[in-house]
């Protein structure tokens, strides 16, 4: 708890996680978003199709981009506010970016360059929903955040209420 105090305070107000759980958690998002934009950037550039298709298949690209970069904001601010429910909710966004990953995929041209980094973006992503999903698990069932709410919230039924109510 000391170090994460001292961590925090040379860094400023920005939160920089201190757990191991929480660092596998921003550490798998980040990297995640990094080689899937890296990949979907690729994708964009070199594609060669000049009709509405195009059109439509760049739209998905710049969603998925958005949504990646979003998704690590979402990681940051569940770790910063302690938010199981946050943390939950960013596995189920990871679960559906790779179902989108997969919709994007079958509107792929059919060479196999597109067709091989469609795929690695489907593998990428789901490997990372895994990953999420486990960490969420150890950070908020394995003690890293429950202890620590147990003692900021204390054993009053009233302060436990009123953080119940903010939470949801």
């Amino acid at each position: 708890m000391d170090a994460e105090k001292g961590y925090r305070k040379a860094m400023g107000r920005f939160y920089v996680p201190a757990e191991r759980w929480s660092v596998v958690l921003i550490l798998t998002c980040l990297i995640e978003a990094i080689v899937v934009i890296g990949l979907e950037i690729y994708l964009l550039e070199n594609l060669s199709i000049a009709d509405a298709s195009s059109t439509m298949l760049s739209t998905y690209v710049g969603l998925f981009i958005f949504a990646n970069i979003f998704k690590l904001f979402m990681a940051w601010d569940a770790l910063r506010l302690k938010n199981v429910l946050q943390a939950v909710g960013l596995v189920f966004c990871n679960a559906a970016l790779t179902v989108y990953a997969g919709l994007q995929w079958k509107q792929l041209p059919n060479d196999i360059k597109s067709y091989r980094i469609g795929v690695s973006v489907i593998v990428i992503i789901g490997t990372g929903t895994l990953l999420i999903a486990t960490s969420t698990y150890k950070i908020f069932h394995d003690s890293e955040l429950a202890w620590r709410l147990a003692r900021e919230l204390g054993a009053s039924p009233r302060i436990r209420r009123i953080y119940q109510l903010t939470q949801v």
